[in-house]
């Protein structure tokens, strides 16, 4: 676990958790609050085995722990809630299923220049 001080914005969006763009992040949030949230995996919950449930999957964790983290950072306290540790290992072991399936990393996140093409 990281000291809170070393939990910022900017360090969490080099590791991809916040998304890039504020017009983004604005409606993301929108949607966290206008939308019923997905309760936080289990520890031991399944992970998403199609590029579509992993896309969908890493966009609500992500939504949710955007507004996690602004929350917590608002409580002041040390440890992080249950939730955001819940989330925030849940999309961890999704990076590293797709890290160790490149085929499925692959088709979860087309690159620019396959959309680009017709």
């Amino acid at each position: 676990m990281l000291p809170r001080e070393m939990v910022t914005p900017d360090r969490i969006r080099l590791t991809g958790l916040l998304t890039r763009s504020p017009l983004l992040a604005g409606f993301s949030i929108f949607l966290a609050f206008a939308s019923p949230s997905a309760p936080q995996p289990d520890p031991n919950a399944p992970l998403p085995d199609t590029p579509a449930q992993a896309a969908n999957a890493i966009v609500d964790t992500s939504t949710r722990l955007d507004a996690e983290i602004r929350a917590w950072r608002r409580l002041a306290t040390a440890k992080p809630p249950e939730d955001l540790t819940l989330d925030a290992l849940y999309q961890q072991r999704i990076y590293r299923l797709l890290s160790s399936k490149t085929a499925l990393a692959r088709a979860t996140f087309p690159s620019r220049r396959s959309r680009g093409t017709s």
